[in-house]
């Protein structure tokens, strides 16, 4: 998934995709950590 695309998502969308791929502690992450913890 491309920087633009995930800049385009909401945060609660972001957080579940983290979840997803098992991103511990993904809940304090802020929009800009979760958008590259999930790149």
């Amino acid at each position: 998934m491309h920087l633009s695309e995930l800049k385009a998502h909401h945060v609660s969308t972001l957080l579940d995709m983290a979840n997803a791929d098992g991103i511990e502690g993904a809940n304090r992450l802020r929009k800009q950590e979760l958008i590259f913890a999930l790149l």
